[in-house]
């Protein structure tokens, strides 16, 4: 529920400074061996320290919302490492990334595909 990722959101918050932390969808895990991440890749993104807060709320509703891509059930998570200021988007597919948050600008990424599933 909404309440459910507010909740969990907020509590991050208190953390994120110490850490890597993620917003994965369901029971998928943030690594290539997992079946969801198999064909798929990953966006980094260097963001400013004193936007990243915002930019990471934005794109975790944007996931929740499913308009950081063009298609459905694309993104399976959103990592923030917070110290190194990157934030990182999960995807199951190798396709572009059609992101749309402010802050945030695709000519930036860096786009990691899965070397291990060749």
């Amino acid at each position: 529920t909404i309440e459910e990722f507010w909740g969990a959101f907020h509590k991050i918050r208190m953390y994120i400074d110490y850490g890597t932390f993620y917003l994965m969808r369901n029971d998928i895990m943030p690594i290539w061996e997992d079946k969801s991440n198999v064909n798929g890749g990953r966006w980094s993104f260097i963001v400013d320290k004193n936007k990243i807060d915002t930019v990471w709320q934005e794109l975790n509703m944007a996931a929740i919302g499913e308009y950081v891509s063009g298609t459905p059930l694309d993104v399976n998570g959103i990592e923030i490492q917070n110290k190194k200021k990157v934030i990182k988007i999960w995807r199951k597919n190798k396709s572009k990334l059609m992101l749309k948050i402010r802050d945030v600008k695709e000519n930036n990424a860096i786009f990691q595909p899965n070397k291990k599933n060749k």
